[in-house]
């Protein structure tokens, strides 16, 4: 165990494919700037929902960018 905690665990799967053997299984999902990047977005979180336990918490963190590094840094973000 990483953390030293028994009740948290941590994996690295395609989100928009997990496995069968992932269905509702998490408490509780956390992706943080990422919902940007995927081709699908609408399909990650379809996988999310999957995988989460019925009552499970799903928290999401995303940046407030164009996507175009040139307008952004117009814009003021800090890139």
């Amino acid at each position: 165990m990483l953390t030293g905690l028994a009740n948290v665990s941590f994996a690295i799967v395609d989100g928009c494919n997990p496995p069968e053997e992932m269905n509702e299984s998490f408490d509780f999902v956390i992706i943080y700037d990422v919902l940007h990047d995927v081709p699908y977005p609408s399909k990650l979180l379809e996988g999310i929902y999957r995988v989460l336990k019925k009552g499970g918490r799903f928290l999401m963190g995303d940046i407030d960018t164009t996507g175009v590094l040139a307008k952004d840094k117009q814009k003021g973000n800090k890139v």
